[in-house]
């Protein structure tokens, strides 16, 4: 037996199917001119590309490019504070949770234990997607410097609701959030966002741009919770139903594996949201729906029965009610004028 091979622990369920995968390489020093890279022995087994699969020397590279399938790691960044507040993110940012930083470490832990070969690291343009990659390299040990960024990668603009909650978008933006909710051809935009289907064409443009720069290699892309959605959605033809039968959760960091076989054009899902990094460690993240999904939860559904916006009088009598302002005696009697003006009568002078 090779003295190099020592055992782990499974990165996937392909290896149930696949003992020799429980064998794995140690991550040696890096090299060359790929610091993205790690080296490998020559195996003389025929390479499985699922996540388990060893890794192949330069010299395997250089001779089986025509007979290795292509592997995209698709990957959700890493907890941020917005998500802990529910708030839709969009194309604005929020600083890693230290749970999020956690989260990718974990991430390249996993990968660096399974003794996957990376040969490249995409990023979102977006802050909180480039310090999870950067946080991903660091515990593999890479150059986070290499780390390509790519706008066609970046999350769908959600407009006027970027930096709100979900119960604030659901008050003040009813008529719009079930718009968004309930559009099932692709092309209904937020006011200053962008349509699914834009997300689509960029996302699968990458993908196929990607496919063949990198063919017969592996590729990690760090993007967004939206993205991932879209992107798998599209590829498996799973249609958007506003009352699905189950929900499709994408994580924080949860890790989404493609492979496309050589001289096909059809790309294959090996793994969809799988998490088992963070739950070995106890880094949960978000346990409920992020608000980008487009199916909405059963609460959201219950405050968007309504069709008609709220009138200015009543989203301004809401609005103070919330603020600090309401805590004194004149924030109190504007309440109550614009409580009287939003026809709540009497109780509404009483600002209640």
């Amino acid at each position: 037996a090779d003295p190099r091979r020592h055992s782990g622990q499974p990165f996937s369920a392909c290896s149930a199917f696949f003992p020799g995968a429980l064998s794995v390489t140690p991550m040696p020093v890096l090299r060359g001119s790929s610091p993205l890279r790690t080296a490998a022995p020559p195996s003389p087994h025929t390479p499985r590309m699922c996540l388990t699969s060893e890794p192949l020397s330069a010299a395997d590279k250089s001779t089986s490019t025509k007979t290795t399938p292509t592997t995209v790691l698709v990957v959700r960044h890493g907890e941020t504070e917005w998500n802990t507040q529910g708030r839709w993110q969009g194309q604005q940012d929020s600083p890693l949770t230290d749970e999020g930083i956690q989260q990718a470490l974990a991430l390249g832990e996993r990968l660096k234990r399974s003794g996957v070969t990376v040969d490249a690291v995409y990023s979102s343009d977006l802050l909180r997607a480039k310090r999870s990659a950067e946080m991903l390299c660091h515990s593999l040990d890479m150059d986070p410097s290499l780390i390509r960024e790519n706008l066609d990668m970046r999350e769908r603009g959600f407009g006027i609701f970027e930096g709100r909650t979900r119960a604030e978008v659901s008050e003040e933006y009813p008529v719009e959030l079930n718009k968004y909710y309930s559009s099932n051809d692709g092309e209904f935009k937020v006011e200053g966002g962008e349509s699914r289907r834009e997300l689509i064409n960029r996302s699968l443009k990458w993908l196929e741009e990607v496919g063949e720069e990198h063919d017969g290699g592996t590729v990690l892309v760090m993007t967004h919770g939206a993205v991932v959605s879209a992107l798998f959605r599209e590829i498996l033809s799973i249609p958007y139903d506003p009352k699905p039968a189950a929900d499709l959760r994408i994580r924080n960091t949860c890790i989404c594996e493609l492979r496309r076989d050589p001289g096909s054009t059809r790309w294959t899902v090996l793994s969809l949201g799988d998490v088992a990094h963070t739950e070995a460690k106890g880094l949960h993240g978000e346990l409920t729906a992020p608000v980008e999904q487009e199916v909405p939860a059963t609460e959201t559904v219950q405050r968007i029965t309504h069709t008609s916006r709220p009138s200015l009088p009543l989203r301004l009598f809401r609005r103070l009610k919330r603020s600090e302002r309401a805590k004194n005696i004149g924030g109190w009697a504007a309440a109550g004028v614009l409580g009287f003006l939003a026809g709540r009568g009497p109780m509404g002078l009483l600002g209640l």
